[in-house]
């Protein structure tokens, strides 16, 4: 049998082949679709003079249903092609945004202002001052201690206790003071009279001769070096800590920006795909379309050949029916109406 039996269901997916044939009980199209059968039928009309709107309104009717079903696919494929431009719209937008995003990402790298390199300079200045100092202080007392570093050690850290006090009249300006915790006549006499008492204790103990203006030059560069290498090296430590501080937040804050760029782009990657494959959707449902609107001219077509097969014996048998005898027309089984 042909494949009239076939059933062509409403919204089908688009690849769903088309022409295919309303289901019906075997044998109720086999008349249309088989071309011999159907001239046949025109000839049994025409020689029967028999009414042919009823055939040819089912020669119609059978293939207008298959018509409408594809063309309810159509519609069908319309609103998908809608949805999918839809979607390809949002991508779009969201694309621009995120290209927006990441030039603002890109072009806004963190660093702040920063004294690190004056700093760590400075912490190495006064650092290297105090140690080498206390090396001069050692050879200036030679062996007159049995422990001489010790005692040079001792020394130097009696001529800095100023160094733990945390007001200084040297280093901070009197808006910066803190509210004083003890009598101001001590931190004076911690920041200016100890460190002299701890130069003339080593200048007096000299191991070796000196002139006086060395002795004054060297007692001098103690003072100075207890007055402000100690409160410089400090000062210049916590400057370093605020300078490291500010470039640890800058080295967070850049690497959360490269985060953020890096996910960006594999957003766009994700989005441009997600778009490309909404563009080859679109396509497969516009070729789509395509087939089923060639497949409605066809059926088209199919049905107006079909309805001329159908009338065209039908005109020739009745035209050959005035031609025949009764005795031709019971041997065909069929009788002759009276004109």
């Amino acid at each position: 049998m042909s494949n009239y039996n076939q059933t062509t269901v409403a919204g089908n997916h688009p690849s769903q082949q088309a022409g295919t044939v309303p289901s019906a009980p075997d044998g109720e199209y086999e008349w249309i679709l088989n071309e011999d059968l159907l001239r046949d039928e025109g000839v049994i009309y025409g020689l029967t003079d028999s009414n042919v709107e009823q055939k040819t309104s089912a020669i119609f009717h059978f293939y207008d249903i298959q018509i409408e079903v594809e063309k309810a696919r159509a519609d069908a494929l319309e609103n998908e092609a809608a949805r999918i431009y839809e979607a390809i719209e949002t991508l779009e937008k969201r694309l621009v945004q995120l290209q927006e995003d990441l030039a603002t990402l890109s072009s806004s790298a963190h660093f702040s202002a920063h004294h690190f390199f004056r700093s760590a300079l400075g912490v190495s200045a006064y650092g290297l001052a105090c140690g080498l100092v206390y090396l001069a202080v050692l050879e200036w007392t030679g062996p007159l201690w049995q422990a001489p570093a010790a005692v040079t050690a001792g020394v130097y850290i009696f001529g800095a206790l100023s160094l733990f006090n945390k007001q200084s009249i040297l280093y901070q300006k009197d808006e910066e003071q803190i509210p004083l915790q003890r009598e101001r006549w001590k931190i004076i006499v911690e920041e200016f009279i100890i460190p002299l008492a701890a130069a003339a204790f080593i200048i007096s103990w000299r191991a070796k001769p000196a002139a006086p203006e060395q002795i004054v030059a060297f007692g001098l560069l103690l003072y100075l070096l207890f007055l402000f290498g100690g409160k410089g090296f400090m000062s210049s430590l916590f400057l370093l800590k605020a300078d490291i501080i500010v470039l640890y937040n800058d080295f967070l804050k850049n690497k959360w920006r490269r985060n953020q760029i890096k996910q960006i782009k594999e957003v766009i990657q994700a989005e441009k795909k997600a778009k490309l494959d909404c563009h080859l959707d679109l396509l497969s449902t516009y070729v789509h379309t395509q087939e089923i609107d060639k497949s409605v001219r066809k059926l088209e077509a199919t049905k107006n050949a079909k309805i001329a097969y159908f009338l065209s014996e039908y005109e020739l048998a009745k035209s050959a029916r005035n031609y025949m005898t009764n005795e031709q027309m019971i041997l065909m089984g069929m009788h002759k109406k009276s004109s």
